[in-house]
């Protein structure tokens, strides 16, 4: 296998070590595929780490070279370096849209710039050119991963918010219930009538869409309604393919607190889902 280091380009801390490259060749030979699967499982399981700030940084990483990644995935035809590729992708865009959640940025837009970066990577280009939007959604998750300690501050402020239901502040738990959108509060619902409370029980995004949503209703719709609730603690959740979300210990209290508590705004009523 023939390797090429990149010295330029790497984002704070060492991240992306398991995907490097700069953009007019491979850092991994692309007749390789046992090493492109290694190291797309060493990116996978990097974002899935203990430490939030470096799996921060590794999206941002992933998203910055799939560009390049998609290039040796189209030489070497592999169909579960594909598979495993798209999961990758899937965890590295859920923890930056979790991400811009926290900072209050426009979820809904990044969202919309790494699904269309995604599907962009795969188009004819000539080479060293890349898409706008592939440019747009490296550089906004690079900004992300620059703010990396500020998000984990957040989301640290946020869960203990969310924690505060479980000790039966009744102002403080009004106040969080009512800060939630129609559609949080129906999510969060739906996951209560389904009984999805932990991760054996979890449900997918496509699964709640209509019953949240009504029929035809998008799963892309809740992307950010979902990520603002794991942000609050309210709902846990799995990444990437075969994933999906629960209700958290202190998504229940919520439910439980709101639902005695006349003071507690009502969500608005479901479309039917049949």
């Amino acid at each position: 296998m023939s390797a090429k280091h990149k010295a330029g380009g790497d984002l704070p801390n060492g991240s992306g070590d398991a995907i490097r490259g700069s953009f007019d060749g491979p850092y991994i030979d692309p007749e390789c595929t046992a090493e492109l699967n290694a190291a797309l499982n060493a990116s996978f399981n990097a974002m899935n780490g203990p430490d939030f700030r470096e799996r921060l940084l590794e999206a941002a990483a992933l998203v910055r070279d799939w560009p390049t990644c998609v290039e040796w995935l189209r030489e070497c035809g592999d169909t579960r370096a594909r598979e495993l590729a798209d999961r990758t992708y899937d965890m590295a865009a859920d923890l930056l849209v979790a991400a811009a959640v926290q900072l209050g940025w426009n979820a809904s837009a990044l969202a919309f710039v790494l699904d269309t970066a995604r599907r962009d990577a795969w188009r004819p280009r000539l080479p060293g050119k890349l898409s706008l939007s592939c440019r747009s959604a490296a550089a906004m998750a690079a900004d992300i991963a620059a703010r990396a300690a500020a998000v984990d501050r957040l989301a640290s402020e946020r869960r203990g918010a969310g924690e505060a239901t479980t000790a039966g502040e009744t102002d403080d738990v009004l106040k969080l219930w009512n800060q939630l959108g129609d559609r949080q509060r129906d999510c969060l619902r739906v996951l209560a009538e389904r009984k999805a409370i932990d991760a054996d029980s979890r449900m997918t995004a496509e699964q709640l869409a209509p019953a949240v949503l009504g029929k035809g209703g998008q799963p892309e719709a809740l992307k950010v309604p979902l990520a603002d609730l794991a942000a609050r603690g309210l709902v846990e959740s799995k990444s990437g393919r075969g994933g999906g979300c629960w209700l958290s210990e202190c998504g229940r209290a919520l439910l439980a607190a709101a639902d005695g508590d006349p003071g507690a705004g009502e969500a608005t009523a479901r479309p039917a889902a049949g």
